[in-house]
This record gives structure tokens, C-alpha cells and sequence, in this order.
């Protein structure tokens, strides 16, 4: 139950985060340096928590949100 939790809560911001950085399209390089902080910062909180788990679907999030980001100024 923690870890469908975990995951939902990581769905919710990652989308939420997409969503506030299609306002700002248009600044490349700002959008992946913000999306790497996010990426890490919740790579470090959640690592105390569940440890190793968390690494694989943080590094999906992070090439997802990458390949978002590139549509997204492709096509501002």
C-alpha cells in the first residue's frame, strides 16, 4: 500500500510539473536544468524511504520528462 502510494504521488507531481513547465516552452535549457533538480531532489528524499526502488522509475520519470520537454520547445 506505501509503495502504490509512493508511485501515485510521483505520477500526480511529475504530471502537475509537466503541466506548470508547459507555461515556460519556450526556455530550453532552464526547463531541463529545472526537471533535473526536481528529478534529484526526489531521488534523495525518497531514497531514505524505500532505498534502491526508487531509482528506476525516477530514471523513467527524468527520460520521459526529457523527451516531453524537447517536444514541447520543438513545437512553441
Amino acid at each position: 500500500m506505501v509503495h502504490g502510494m509512493f508511485y501515485s504521488v510521483l505520477g500526480i507531481g511529475f504530471l502537475v510539473s509537466i503541466g506548470i513547465k508547459w507555461l515556460f516552452r519556450s526556455y530550453f535549457q532552464l526547463l531541463i536544468l529545472v526537471h533535473s533538480i526536481e528529478i534529484l531532489f526526489m531521488t534523495v528524499v525518497c531514497w531514505y524511504q524505500f532505498g534502491l526502488l526508487t531509482l528506476m522509475p525516477l530514471t523513467a520519470l527524468w527520460v520521459i520528462g526529457m523527451g516531453v520537454i524537447y517536444m514541447m520547445n520543438r513545437f512553441a
